[in-house]
């Protein structure tokens, strides 16, 4: 029987307060995320209406590193802006740098804004599911897309989908 896993999501802006009150609610959550085994997750927004919000990987990356313990996750990555390649190698850099905590989370994208506002065309669902497939199908398999290209696809020494930081994939 699969287990279950409760975790919490990190808000990466203020949401209509300041951001030394966002950092202070944050550090309050994860403390008590620490003390309850919580797994934590980042949304992959651009932005939310005049809100500041700060990148999900960077943010996801400071606070990973601030709190060891803990697992990590996309809630979830817009396949539509984001290089399937280069998504893979920062996926697979974060797993190796945390020791295995990092889930990575992939999907659709559905912000039109999001899409929008840095000039990137907004895709139907179907288009957005189908462009990027080598890129799920390597994170699901724990092969990494090669940075070149999107095609080619190999093993690679630092898995990927594994949220069990003591995890090998067969050799």
């Amino acid at each position: 029987m699969a287990a279950m896993d409760f975790g919490v999501g990190v808000h990466p802006t203020p949401r209509g307060g300041t951001i030394p009150a966002m950092l202070g609610m944050n550090e309050r959550l994860l403390t008590a995320a620490v003390e309850h085994d919580l797994s934590c997750w980042v949304i992959d927004h651009f932005q939310f209406d005049a809100q500041p919000i700060l990148e999900c990987y960077a943010f996801l990356a400071y606070h990973a590193g601030k709190f060891p313990s803990l697992r990590w996750g996309n809630l979830v990555l817009g396949q539509g802006y984001r290089n399937p390649a280069l998504t893979a190698k920062i996926a697979a850099s974060l797993q190796f740098l945390t020791g295995g905590r990092y889930i990575l989370g992939i999907g659709a994208g559905w912000k039109e804004d999001d899409y929008r506002a840095y000039g990137y065309p907004f895709p139907s669902a179907r288009e957005s599911a189908n462009s990027k497939t080598p890129c799920a199908s390597a994170s699901c398999s724990g092969r990494v897309a090669q940075p070149h290209t999107t095609a080619r696809i190999t093993r690679s020494r630092m898995p990927i989908a594994s949220r069990r930081p003591n995890h090998r994939l067969p050799s």
